[in-house]
C-alpha cells in the first residue's frame, strides 16, 4: 500500500493593518529623535551662541602674570633706602619645551653611548641626568647656547635651571621634565633680539619683565636684609609661602623672609590672544594691575650700622697690633635697652648684598664651603662663644635672687679658690695673682675678681648638686634659648646642666654634674655658650630696671598707595623683678670698671661722655695644649650709656682678640661715639642722641 503526503497548506496573508501600525510607530520615533536633535542644535547655535563664542575665544587667550615690585626697605630715619627695585627683563626657560628625551645611539663616541646607556637605565621614567653628570644631551646644549648669549658660563646656567627641577638619587641627580619656567639670568635688548630672531635654536626660551633688588653703593647689613629668589621645592612646603605658585619670587632669609608676605605685593594679570601656531596676536589686555608690596622701615640706623662694621675691623687691627694674629672676625650689636630695637647688628668679614643680584660678582667667595670665615653666618646670632667676665653680672643676679648674696655682701677676693672638702684639691685661680681680701659686689665687678664669683658658683652647687638651680636663674635672662628676634637664624647657645651632660656623654663619669661646672660657669667659662645678641639683650635688662626686652629689627610698614602706616609692637619678654639695690650695686660696679684706676676698660672709655658703664671679657676658648694662635681668648666688651640713664647698649666681640679691654672696648667705643656725638669728638662735654 502506498502512502501519499497531504496536500500543502496555504500560508495566511499578512495583516496589512499590523504592518501599517509598525511603520507608523517607527516613523513617529524617528520624527521625535530628529526633533530632539534639531532642538538641541538650535539651542546650542541660537540660544547659547554668546556662551560658546566666549569659550572659543578663551581657548585662544592665555593669562600672563605681571610681577609686582617688592616693597622698599628703609632705615630707621626713613631717609636712607637700604633696598629698592630695578626694572628689567629676565630670560626664562620652560622645561616642557626643551629637548628632554635622550637617544644614546645618536652620540658619536662609543664611550659616551655606554655612559648614556648606563645612566638612562637608572633614570626615573621621563627624567634625565643633570648636565654636570652628562653634558652631551640636547637639553644641555640648548642651555649652553643660551648661556653664551647671556654672557654666563654653561655650568652657571645649568645649575640655575636645574636647581628647582632636581630629583636626588644617591650620587646621581635626575632632572624632571616638567615644572614652572625657570629664570636663568637678566637679558638686554640686543640679547632679546638675537634670541627672538633665532627661536628654533632656543627652544623653551622666553622673556619676562620683572624687578630685581637694588642696593645703594654703600650697602650694609646683608644678613639682616636677606635675599630673594625663585621659590624652591622645599620652600613650597613652608607655611610662610602657603598657596604661592611654583614660579613665585620670595625672600630667602633676613627681613626679606620674615616680612615676605608684606613686601611681596600682588602680581597683576594680562590676557594675551594667540593663534594656532602659538604666536601672540594683537595687544595684551590688562585684567588686574600689579600692586606693589608694602615698604618696610627698620630699626637699623644705616650710618650707625656702617660705623659698627668698620669698628669690628678696627678692633681686629688693634688685636693684630697687640700680637693676637689669629683675630679675623667679630660682631657688634647696638640696642635700645628700653624697646629692644636693634640700631646696628654688624659682623666681620662682611659682604655686599649685591652678590645676590646678576651678574653675581663676588658670590663665589661668599658661598665657597672652603671659606673658613663663613660670611653668610651672622656672628651676632651664633651662640657658640664662652662669655668670659661679661657674664659676672648675671651670676651676681642669680646669687641675689637665690639669697646667696644681698645688700652689702662681701666675699674674699683671694688669688685662688679651692672648694672646701675637695679631695682632688682642684685650684681655681684668679686672673690677678694678688689677693685683695674681702670686697663687695661693686668692687668685684670693678676689678673683675674671679674668686668672688667662684664662691657664688660653689654655693649654688652646695644648694643643688643636681645642677638645676643656678641654670634656672640664668635662663630667665634668655641664656640657653634662641632670642625671639623677628628674623630667623638666632642660636640658643648653651646653659649646661646635668641632663645635657647625660645626653652628650656616654661615659658615666663624664655624665656626673661636678662642682667645678657651676664654679667655671660663674665666670662665663666651662661649657656655657652665648651669642652677642643674647648678651646685648641681657645687658638691656640691667639697663632697663629688670625688664627683658624683645630684640627686633622691624619698625613699621607703610602702604605705598594709601600711605597707611602700621607700627610694629614687640612686647617685653618678662619682668625679672631685679632688686633696685642690686641694680644700683651692679651699675656702680660697671661704672667703676670703666672709670676707676683699677677698672679694666678705664684707659679706653674712661674719658668718654656721656659716662659708660661696661664690663670687659677675656674668654678662654681652649683648656688643653693651648699653644696655637687660634687658641687666643675671645675679646668681649658689654656696656651701656649714659650709665645713670641708659639709652644704648653695645656688645662687641673680637674672636681670638685677646683681652677685652684691648681690642673689643675700642670697637664698642666707636659705636658709642657715632651714636651720641656724630661728628663731635669723643672727649666733648656735649652730646646728643642721633638714633632717629
Amino acid at each position: 500500500m502506498y502512502l501519499q503526503s497531504p496536500p500543502p497548506r496555504r500560508e495566511p496573508e499578512p495583516d496589512p493593518n499590523s504592518l501599517a501600525i509598525r511603520a507608523a510607530a517607527l516613523g513617529v520615533f524617528a520624527a521625535i529623535l530628529f526633533g530632539v536633535l534639531f532642538f538641541r542644535l538650535w539651542a546650542l547655535q541660537v540660544l547659547r551662541t554668546d556662551h560658546f563664542v566666549a569659550q572659543a575665544q578663551q581657548n585662544d587667550v592665555r593669562q600672563i602674570s605681571v610681577p609686582a615690585p617688592r616693597g622698599k626697605i628703609y632705615d630707621s630715619t626713613g631717609k636712607a633706602i637700604m633696598v629698592t627695585n630695578s626694572p628689567g627683563v629676565v630670560a626664562q626657560v620652560n622645561p616642557s619645551a626643551l629637548n628632554m628625551p635622550i637617544d644614546c645611539s645618536t652620540l658619536n663616541l662609543p664611550e659616551r653611548q655606554s655612559q648614556c646607556t648606563t645612566l638612562m637605565a637608572r633614570a626615573p621614567a621621563g627624567d634625565t641626568p643633570d648636565c654636570h653628570i652628562f653634558p652631551y644631551q640636547e637639553r644641555c646644549k640648548d642651555l649652553t647656547r643660551l648661556a653664551k648669549v647671556l654672557g654666563l658660563t654653561s655650568k652657571k646656567v645649568w645649575a640655575t635651571y636645574e636647581k628647582l627641577l632636581h630629583w636626588p638619587n644617591g650620587q646621581t641627580r635626575w632632572v624632571a621634565n616638567a615644572g614652572p619656567p625657570v629664570v636663568v639670568g637678566r637679558a638686554g635688548f640686543d640679547q632679546i633680539a638675537y634670541v627672538m630672531e633665532r627661536q628654533k635654536q632656543f627652544p623653551g626660551v622666553q622673556f619676562e619683565r620683572t624687578y630685581t633688588r637694588a642696593y645703594p653703593p654703600a650697602a650694609v647689613a646683608p644678613n639682616v636684609l636677606g635675599q630673594v629668589g625663585q621659590i624652591s621645592r622645599t620652600q613650597l612646603k613652608d607655611p610662610n609661602f602657603h598657596g604661592l605658585p611654583n614660579d613665585a619670587v620670595v625672600g630667602y632669609n633676613g627681613v626679606e623672609y620674615a616680612y615676605d608676605r608684606y613686601l611681596r605685593g600682588t602680581n597683576g594679570v594680562l590676557d594675551q590672544s594667540f593663534d594656532a601656531a602659538g604666536h601672540a596676536v594683537g595687544q595684551p589686555y590688562l585684567v588686574t594691575s600689579p600692586q606693589a608690596g608694602q615698604n618696610l622701615y627698620l630699626t637699623i640706623n644705616s650710618r650707625l650700622q656702617k660705623v659698627a662694621e668698620q669698628a669690628i675691623a678696627h678692633g681686629i687691627a688693634v688685636a693684630h697690633a697687640d700680637g693676637e694674629t689669629a683675630a679675623k672676625q667679630g660682631a657688634i650689636v647696638a640696642m635700645d635697652p628700653h624697646t629692644g630695637a636693634i640700631l646696628a647688628m654688624a659682623q666681620y668679614p662682611d659682604y655686599s648684598p649685591k652678590v645676590w643680584v646678576p651678574p653675581y660678582k663676588g658670590q663665589a667667595w661668599i658661598t665657597n664651603p672652603k671659606n673658613t670665615l663663613h660670611p653668610l653666618v651672622d656672628q651676632a646670632f651664633m651662640g657658640h662663644y664662652p662669655a668670659g667676665s661679661t657674664f659676672k653680672p648675671f651670676t651676681a643676679a642669680s646669687g641675689w635672687k637665690a639669697g646667696i648674696i644681698g645688700p652689702g655682701t662681701t666675699l674674699d677676693c683671694s688669688s685662688s679658690f679651692t672648694r672646701p672638702g675637695d679631695t682632688s684639691h682642684t685650684v681655681f685661680n684668679n686672673w690677678d695673682p694678688a689677693s685683695i681680701g674681702m670686697i663687695n659686689l661693686s668692687t668685684a665687678l670693678e676689678v673683675s675678681c674671679d674668686t668672688f664669683f667662684y664662691r657664688i658658683g660653689n654655693e649654688f652647687y652646695n644648694r643643688d648638686p643636681g645642677g638645676e638651680l643656678f641654670q634656672s636663674y640664668l635662663r630667665q635672662f634668655g641664656f640657653g634659648s634662641a632670642p625671639p628676634i623677628d628674623i630667623p637664624g638666632a642660636d640658643p647657645g648653651l646653659v649646661p646642666d646635668r641632663l645635657w651632660r647625660e645626653r652628650t656623654y656616654s661615659n658615666q663619669i663624664d655624665q656626673i654634674w661636678d662642682p667645678g661646672y657651676d664654679i667655671d660657669m660663674a665666670i662665663g667659662q666651662g661649657d656655657l655658650l652665648v651669642s652677642p645678641l643674647q648678651l646685648a639683650t641681657a645687658y638691656s635688662a640691667l639697663a632697663n630696671n629688670g625688664i627683658l626686652p624683645t630684640p627686633h629689627v622691624a619698625k613699621e610698614l607703610v602702604n605705598p598707595a594709601t600711605k597707611a602706616r602700621r607700627v610694629l609692637h614687640f612686647r617685653a619678654q618678662r619682668n625679672l623683678h631685679l632688686s633696685p639695690v642690686f641694680l644700683s650695686e651692679v651699675r656702680q660696679g660697671l661704672y667703676e670698671a670703666a672709670h676707676s684706676a683699677s677698672g679694666t676698660s678705664a684707659p679706653v672709655v674712661g674719658s668718654f661722655l656721656p659716662a659708660i658703664a661696661g664690663k670687659t671679657g677675656t674668654a678662654d676658648v681652649c683648656s688643653v695644649n693651648c699653644n696655637s694662635p687660634t687658641d687666643a681668648p675671645d675679646a668681649w666688651y658689654a656696656a651701656f650709656a649714659p650709665y645713670n640713664d641708659p639709652k644704648l647698649v653695645v656688645v662687641a666681640l673680637i674672636e681670638n682678640g685677646g683681652h677685652g679691654g684691648t681690642s673689643a672696648a675700642p670697637a664698642a667705643l666707636q659705636v658709642f661715639q657715632a651714636y651720641f656725638h656724630e661728628r663731635v669728638g669723643a672727649g666733648s662735654t656735649s652730646y646728643h642722641d642721633v638714633s632717629n
